[in-house]
């Protein structure tokens, strides 16, 4: 099979956003040009790291006043969402990111969210 074939059907897995990547603003503004940098240089950071991994890709991003998120999306179950966060957690503590900025993990089975690593202080 081409690695185009192989990489649209692994495309065509990654249907859930698993893990939101919450890059924070002070004071609910809106991104500069700045923050749109950091946050995509640390998005093709994990995305290199879960290529590899073949587990999950970012797929995009999401924005307003206050922050910008980096969608992290895998497969529908969750069995792989603990390894998928295990894979970008040293990138999302080793990029310096704001006051406020989180990882939030989404579950299926039960539908909820569970919020970690928050940065409180800088």
């Amino acid at each position: 099979m081409k690695e185009a074939e192989t990489n649209s059907l692994v495309d065509a897995e990654f249907t859930r956003v698993k893990i939101v990547v919450r890059w924070s603003l002070p004071e609910h503004e809106f991104p500069t040009e700045d923050d749109q940098q950091a946050v995509e240089k640390l998005a093709e950071r994990m995305d290199r790291i879960l290529g590899q991994s073949m587990l999950a890709e970012v797929k995009g991003f999401q924005s307003g006043c206050g922050y910008i998120d980096i969608l992290i999306h895998g497969k529908e179950t969750d069995e792989d969402t603990d390894e998928i966060y295990s894979l970008i957690v040293d990138s999302f503590r080793g990029a310096g990111c704001p006051v406020g900025s989180c990882i939030i993990h989404r579950y299926r089975e039960p539908e909820t969210e569970a919020v970690s690593d928050i940065i409180y202080d800088r």
